[in-house]
């Protein structure tokens, strides 16, 4: 018997929350990206709304922080 890993349903995709923010450009992807690692946190990928995750975590919900769901951590 194959198991199916359940989706977490508070995971939301890099599209949506650029989409949330306002960040239309890959310029300003990057700038966000650069702001959250000298800040030592940023967003995390949820539908919650998690803020202040650090670069390599995940929110309380289980969702990934931005640099981690973009895979550059």
């Amino acid at each position: 018997m194959v198991s199916i890993a359940k989706q977490n349903p508070y995971r939301i995709k890099v599209k949506q929350w650029r989409e949330e923010n306002g960040v239309e450009t890959q310029e300003e992807l990057l700038a966000a990206c650069e702001e959250f690692m000298s800040e030592a946190s940023g967003p995390a990928m949820c539908s919650e709304g998690c803020e202040g995750i650090e670069p390599d975590g995940t929110c309380e919900h289980g969702a990934p922080s931005l640099l981690l769901a973009l895979g550059l951590i």
